[in-house]
């Protein structure tokens, strides 16, 4: 028998009763003991009894699922009755976009896991990594370095004494519904992972620094980097102009970066995500001493080289599938791209009944697809505020756009390089005829 455990959508049916499926059963926002303890009522009463009485059970978990899952079999008597699990996606180790959250929610109200599985060494992360409690249950994971949940953490997602498998230029959702990863499942369930070398080659990540960064915040207009391949560092910050060399040590974890400047030295670690676009920079006090890791470093991203704007892109289009967007119950939403380079968002949701977003884009060529940057100009949702950067795909298919973006927030410019297959459970968009 075979169970899938994910995060519920926001808006959930009320069970019928105790025996009601496990998704049906979770309410959005709770915390991973919570969630265990549900998924322990349900084996207690649907699994064992009724499905598998004699039997253990697989278990496949993705993304938030998978500590909640964890929790159970050590904790609740889970590995009693489970003989597999595939992990995809999980936060084992930590997820970067908790950090922020608990800066500005630390008690988790908003988001309740967020306190347990930031990048901080939390207490539940810590018992649950701990030995012990897990014997007999075997592991899979399955990751991906181009997750953007996990960017500059792509490591988070492994267990000790797993079987851990890579799955490069895969997103989020790839990871659990691509055939590679179908290719490890079956393999794994039927204890011949060992015959297969598919997931088992390391990425290489890239961890030369050079070129032209963005700050990737709305809080400072015109902060930049400049790294060059002889050695020298330009930094700006819109009315400051520094000039220095810097270098920078590869083989420490995470890499270090010196920067050296008139007023003094700044020592650093930083780090590059998958796609090379995306760097994480944290310095110490000038002639001060290195910070030990990255959390809460400040992010840059590179421009794409912009290109011209497909024709058969140019017009409106009006969801048919809200895909992300459901869980905020959106009702209506349109997208405008317009041959000027800008686009806007005409839409209608529970926490907003009539919204709109204007901004700029830029697209890049990337195999059948587009990688784009959209930057909001005008906006009066609150999920989208001015000068936030989204970086995401976009793939044309039989007058259909689908499009994948990360999670809304301007410190997470981060996007999935992924192909034209992997883009499900995404925006979908038809035409309402462009604009001619």
């Amino acid at each position: 028998f075979f169970l899938m455990i994910r995060r519920p959508p926001r808006s959930t049916p009320k069970p019928s009763s105790a025996a009601s499926d496990v998704q049906k059963r979770q309410p959005m926002n709770e915390a991973n003991v919570t969630y265990a303890k549900q998924l322990d009522i349900y084996m207690k009463t649907t699994v064992l009894p009724n499905i598998a009485p004699h039997k253990k059970v697989a278990v496949f978990a993705h993304s938030l699922g998978v500590t909640s899952t964890r929790f159970y079999i050590k904790y609740l008597g889970g590995k009693e009755h489970i003989s597999h699990c595939i992990f995809m996606g999980g936060a084992n180790h930590g997820l970067g976009s908790a950090d922020i959250v608990i800066l500005r929610d630390p008690e988790g109200k908003v988001f309740k896991q967020a306190p347990e599985i930031h990048t901080g060494g939390s207490p539940f992360l810590t018992n649950l990594n701990a030995p012990g409690g897990e014997e007999g249950v075997k592991y899979l994971t399955i990751s991906s370095p181009h997750d953007y949940y996990y960017s500059f953490y792509e490591e988070s997602p492994f267990i000790d004494g797993a079987e851990n498998r890579i799955l490069p230029y895969k997103g989020h959702w790839g990871i659990r519904d691509s055939e590679e990863s179908f290719i490890l499942q079956l393999a794994f369930l039927e204890n011949k992972i060992n015959e297969t070398e598919l997931g088992k080659q390391l990425f290489p990540m890239p961890d030369r620094p050079y070129g032209e960064w963005n700050f990737c915040a709305d809080c400072v207009k015109g902060q930049k980097y400049i790294f060059t391949e002889d050695g020298k560092v330009i930094y700006l910050d819109g009315t400051t102009v520094k000039e220095g060399v810097y270098k920078i040590a590869t083989d420490k974890s995470p890499a270090w970066i010196d920067l050296a400047f008139k007023d003094g030295i700044y020592y650093g670690v930083y780090k590059l995500n998958a796609n090379g676009d995306g760097l994480e920079i944290k310095l110490g006090k000038v002639n001060g001493e290195r910070p030990v890791n990255h959390r809460y470093a400040e992010l840059y991203y590179k421009l794409p080289k912009a290109t011209v704007l497909p024709q058969e892109i140019i017009g409106k289009w009006k969801a048919i599938d809200f895909a992300y967007l459901k869980p905020f119950s959106t009702t209506e939403y349109i997208l405008t791209f317009n041959p000027n380079s800008t686009f806007s968002i005409e839409g209608k949701m529970a926490i907003a009944p009539a919204f709109s977003v204007k901004g700029k884009y830029e697209l890049e060529k990337a195999c059948d697809i587009y990688k784009a940057n959209l930057t909001i100009e005008e906006s009066n949702l609150l999920l989208l505020p001015k000068n936030t950067y989204l970086g995401g795909v976009i793939a044309l298919k039989d007058n259909r756009l689908m499009i994948d973006t990360p999670p809304s927030v301007s410190y997470t410019h981060l996007r999935a390089h992924e192909t034209r297959e992997d883009l499900v459970c995404r925006l979908l968009l038809a035409t309402k005829k462009p604009n001619k």
